[in-house]
């Protein structure tokens, strides 16, 4: 059911990108950069409770499989929404939209990585911790954050 639910609230609203107004698209690249902060920060405690023990190698697998499977999910969607030409998009949002996907792919490099070193198939914590330094560099410049 949480899987369900968590999916369900990255959907498309039920209106067309065409008929967003400033307000309305500010709102979701504010939704986007919070979700990639909280994704951040969730594998990272998640790693944490791994090296601490807290968390088994299953629960591991189990955690990240779902973290990977979302982050194809929204994705998939902010590329529809991009390359829809009825979106109407400002360079700007298109620039913003490209930068959130490429956080996503360094965010789903970091869950791989972690989800790796689990199943103990590839010790990639070189991957967990690239992916975690390059989310992270996009993340802080998204939401103003000062290094």
């Amino acid at each position: 059911m949480k899987k369900l639910l968590l999916v369900l609230a990255f959907l498309p609203f039920g209106f067309t990108y065409g008929q967003c107004n400033d307000k309305v698209m500010e709102s979701y690249g504010g939704t986007c950069s919070i979700a990639l902060y909280n994704s951040y920060i969730a594998i990272g405690v998640i790693a944490d409770g791994y090296f601490d023990e807290v968390y088994d190698d299953e629960r591991i697998v189990g955690l990240m499989d779902e973290q990977l499977t979302m982050y194809d999910v929204i994705v998939e969607q902010l590329k529809a929404v991009r390359n829809d030409p009825s979106s109407k998009l400002s360079e700007g949002d298109k620039t913003y939209i490209d930068n959130v996907i490429k956080c996503w792919g360094h965010l789903k490099n970091e869950a791989q990585g972690l989800k790796n070193v689990a199943t103990e198939t590839n010790m990639e914590e070189d991957l967990y911790n690239t992916g975690r330094d390059a989310a992270w560099l996009i993340i802080a410049e998204l939401m103003g954050f000062e290094e």
